[in-house]
């Protein structure tokens, strides 16, 4: 398909003005519109000149965004160059990332965010070029980036320090150490459960007998919690007298990726609320790849039979978050997959 003016001219704004300055906005305005092909008569220019480190630096400290991201979808296009000053075929990179931490953001971007991305990649030829190129994110990987762009350039972000816009973060610094190790997980929304959809296809279920070979409950100075597949326990809530009971346990698909987290629902023993018809309460542990609790929220409100139940909690997941909002107070908990917002170890 055709490619927009916009996207044509985001791909041959690779010159020393757009390393310096900043190429001018990609629109994109939804993921559809980021992954869509990029036209092959597109053509690409030639930067003449290389930034210094001191340039980078300067880059770096003006971006207007800096995050750390991760990359959870990469594509590229394939355009034509203009000249021979480069090496190969110019490539449109298109991207979607999940912003693990901001260190500022001046679109008000917020941990658990998704963003898109979109710039220009060529390879020089020695001697005819010396430019660096921004090199071609992967996916999967945890950056260190410095954009620009954002909501007000419909919802595309661009590189702001040309090829030290995104550093990898597992790779060793100067020190010798990996300055941040990269942190999970990143979840596929279709492969996990909510309350109003308990069996998504293609996910597993543990439940009665084979819930019972593979998690279960006991008691450690007072309180009760849950080993999984011989873990150390996890801690559950607990209500009134009764021992809390594990429903089901949701590992992560075939197909979904190594940092899926898992869930198991219980119920908590008895009544956690004031509301005179409710006769358990069923709650949630959310669990990262590493048997590590990040959160533990409601599933469900359950009444005696007859009785009309409140309404289910509305569960969103995201590719780094869950919101969980309360369908009377609306009220929304928020877990951020990352772990920086699991409970502190040994809470009940």
């Amino acid at each position: 398909m055709p490619l927009s003016r916009h996207h044509n001219r985001a791909l041959a704004l690779l010159t020393l003005a757009t390393s310096l300055a900043g190429p001018l906005a990609a629109q994109v305005s939804s993921a559809p519109a980021v992954l869509q092909q990029v036209s092959t008569n597109t053509t690409i220019s030639p930067i003449l000149s290389t930034p210094t480190a001191e340039d980078y630096r300067q880059m770096q400290a003006s971006a207007p965004e800096v995050l750390v991201v991760r990359i959870t979808s990469v594509k590229t296009e394939v355009g034509k160059p203009a000249d021979n000053s480069v090496e190969s075929a110019p490539l449109m990179v298109t991207a979607q990332a999940a912003v693990i931490r901001v260190i500022h953001s001046a679109t008000n971007l917020k941990n658990g965010d998704v963003i898109y991305l979109l710039y220009g990649h060529a390879t020089p030829v020695p001697g005819k070029s010396s430019y660096i190129p921004i090199p071609v994110i992967t996916n999967n990987t945890e950056y260190t980036a410095y954009l620009a762009g954002g909501p007000k350039d419909k919802d595309s972000y661009r590189p702001a320090a040309g090829a030290q816009s995104f550093i990898d973060n597992s790779k060793p610094v100067a020190s010798g150490a990996a300055e941040t190790k990269p942190t999970g997980p990143i979840a596929d929304p279709t492969l996990l459960p909510t309350p109003d959809n308990p069996t998504p296809v293609g996910v597993p279920r543990l439940t009665h007998e084979n819930l019972a070979r593979f998690a279960q409950t006991s008691v450690t100075d007072g309180h009760w919690g849950v080993s999984i597949a011989e873990a150390d326990p996890l801690p559950l809530q607990t209500a009134g007298k009764d021992s809390p009971t594990l429903l089901a346990y949701y590992p992560a698909a075939i197909r979904a990726p190594a940092t899926q987290p898992k869930v198991l629902v219980y119920v908590t023993g008895g009544p956690t609320t004031n509301l005179s018809p409710v006769v358990s309460t069923e709650r949630a542990l959310i669990i990262d790849g590493n048997g590590r609790l990040l959160g533990d929220v409601v599933w469900a409100l359950r009444v005696a039979e007859g009785q009309t139940p409140p309404p289910l909690p509305v569960w969103r997941w995201s590719t780094y978050k869950l919101e969980v909002e309360d369908s009377g107070t609306h009220a929304v908990q928020t877990i951020l997959l990352d772990g920086s917002s699991a409970p502190a170890a040994g809470k009940n």
